[in-house]
């Protein structure tokens, strides 16, 4: 059991590390495994109890240093502000785009599924076990029939992409 809980918490914590996109939540299948690891340590070692206490606390404030050192990096912005834009704004028969880039909140925010231009990154699993993914994973050409039509399209992309996107469409 031992063995198999080190090699969860060092798994799942060296692939998302690795990992292109790091969202917070990729972390949390370690905490049960650390959670029952430190349990038992401390239940099944008494006479090393203050021993493993200190060790613990010890790697629980590095931890959590890396954490809030790593976590300050991490990107904090929202797409909050503009589902409260495109919900005063869109109707439910618009399309609403996400331009070579994914947005993960945008969809829970809008609780709408949301159209993907371009992007596969860290949807290509889901993509490749999904049936209808093309119908809201689309590339460029079918992004430009739709933006060229008489359908209202909202694009949502970075800043830096404005002025290619301008030209191009």
């Amino acid at each position: 059991l031992h063995v198999f809980l080190i090699l969860q918490v060092a798994f799942v914590f060296l692939f998302f590390s690795c990992s292109q996109s790091k969202l917070i939540s990729y972390i949390l299948p370690i905490i049960p495994a650390l959670s029952i690891l430190t349990a038992h340590a401390l239940y099944t070692h008494p006479a090393f109890q203050s021993r493993a206490f200190y060790i613990l606390l010890t790697c629980t404030a590095c931890f959590l240093l890396f954490a809030l050192y790593g976590f300050g990096k991490y990107d904090k912005r929202t797409t909050l502000p503009i589902s409260k834009i495109l919900h005063a704004r869109a109707k439910p028969s618009d399309i609403i785009v996400h331009y070579q880039r994914f947005y993960h909140d945008l969809p829970f925010y809008m609780k709408r599924t949301m159209t993907v231009v371009g992007w596969k990154n860290e949807l290509r699993f889901g993509i490749s076990h999904q049936e209808n993914a093309k119908q809201w994973m689309i590339e460029e050409g079918q992004f430009s029939d739709a933006w060229n039509s008489p359908k209202r399209v909202w694009a949502i992309l970075e800043r830096d992409q404005w002025h290619t996107f301008s030209k191009r469409y």
